[in-house]
């Protein structure tokens, strides 16, 4: 029974040191991705004063009356086999079509020549939601260890009342 003890206290430490350091990534990410929005809105703030505040505008963008555009991004869910958690990947549409079959760039919505800061804005923020997945992933495998953690505690408990009877 005392080793059935060790064996799990070794394999909490295990965990416990596991998620800590999931924990101190999750941490990172999100440094990066607040990092990344800020600095995708600044490139969108100097694109507006270039190419002045009404040409990149909400009014550029479709409204509900307007044709389908795809999505340049998608995210996939898949369950995780391994503990029943879901882990999420995410696809860049390289050359996405409309449904006419014609090229399709959310750029060209605020005009044919539009600045280089309107690129690197639309870069960071694609950048931007590939680490927000990576944060989702990261969640859920914290989200695991800690259930895993919590039935290894539960044992524990289970194991050192079962000893002192």
């Amino acid at each position: 029974m005392a080793e059935n003890l060790s064996k799990v206290c070794s394999i909490l430490d295990k965990l416990m040191l596991e998620t800590l350091m999931l924990i101190e990534k999750y941490i990172d990410l999100k440094i990066n991705l607040e990092t990344t929005m800020c600095d995708g809105e600044a490139h969108l703030a100097k694109s507006r004063y270039i190419m002045g505040q009404n040409c990149v505008s909400a009014l550029q963008l479709p409204i509900k009356d307007s044709a389908e555009f795809p999505a340049i991004a998608t995210v996939h869910s898949h369950d995780d086999g391994k503990f029943g958690g879901k882990s999420f990947d995410l696809e860049f549409e390289k050359n996405p079509k409309n449904e006419n079959g014609e090229s399709f760039d959310p750029l060209r919505w605020f005009g044919i020549l539009v600045p280089q800061d309107l690129h690197r804005a639309q870069m960071k923020y694609k950048q931007a939601v590939t680490w927000s997945v990576e944060c989702a992933n990261l969640q859920m495998e914290i989200h695991q260890n800690l259930v895993k953690i919590k039935q290894l505690k539960d044992y524990k408990l289970e194991c050192s009342t079962n000893k002192e009877e």
